[in-house]
């Protein structure tokens, strides 16, 4: 462990943290061995000792009882019991309570649970939504089926056209390049006739 890394950890061991048993024993090792991060270790030492030692005197009037005071802010005032404004906060909470309450109450009742309208679907009624979204679900899957067949029936006849267009340009190809072909071999043979 080097000064800096004992460095960073002197406050934690002064102040008791937590660390890894190899941590805190590479820390004292480093200790023995560097006499500068000793020293420094030795004054947070007694630093802490000092500040804990150092009593923080507080100020004399606050020992003097309240009734003694000079100050009129400092006393304390009387209270008054039935002002609107000191009872306007509580009753905004009760009410906003009672509310809160009520709302709950409505919730549990509309489901059934405190004997209100009970919402219960018959299994008979059940089947027949589940049959009806079937049948919608089918009917949305055949037109997404038959709107695919339109399409591939399209790429397929497109794709057949240009395939025919590339057998018929390969042909002509194919008729030009014989008839070249043709044309040689006659001038070749004849070339070879006339000697």
């Amino acid at each position: 462990m080097n000064c800096d890394e004992n460095r960073e950890l002197i406050l934690d061991v002064v102040y008791g943290e937590e660390m890894n048993s190899r941590t805190c024993f590479d820390f004292f090792k480093h200790l023995d061995s560097c006499p500068d991060c000793s020293g420094e270790y030795k004054e947070f030492l007694t630093t802490r000792e000092t500040l804990q030692e150092w009593e923080v005197e507080e100020p004399p009037d606050l020992q003097v009882p309240a009734g003694r005071l000079s100050k009129p802010w400092l006393q304390k005032q009387p209270r008054r019991r039935f002002e609107l404004g000191s009872w306007w906060p509580t009753l905004q909470k009760v009410a906003a309570g009672f509310l809160i309450l009520m709302g709950v109450v409505s919730i549990f009742q509309h489901y059934g649970y405190l004997g209100g309208r009970k919402v219960l679907v018959s299994e008979q009624r059940l089947t027949e939504m589940m049959q009806d979204l079937i049948v919608v679900n089918q009917k949305d899957e055949r037109k997404l089926i038959g709107q695919m067949l339109v399409h591939l029936k399209e790429d397929v006849e497109f794709q057949r056209k240009e395939d025919m267009q590339d057998i018929y340009n390969n042909l002509v190809s194919l008729q030009q390049r014989y008839n070249d072909n043709l044309e040689e071999s006659n001038r070749y043979l004849k070339v070879l006739l006339e000697r």
